[in-house]
């Protein structure tokens, strides 16, 4: 079976790094296979990806 972490809003550094924390610790130990995270506020309103 397939496990999936879905994580809502993550907001500015303490959301980045509080899913870097949890979920590479989720992903090592086997409790999530994949992730998905909402990150479209985690930059804290600076693009998090490639210009448009």
């Amino acid at each position: 079976m397939l496990k999936i972490l879905v994580i809502g809003d993550t907001y500015g550094e303490p959301g980045r790094k509080a899913v870097e924390l949890f979920a590479n610790a989720m992903k090592k130990s086997g409790e999530a296979d994949f992730v998905i995270c909402n990150a479209e506020n985690a930059a804290s309103g600076v693009l998090t990806g490639e210009k448009r």
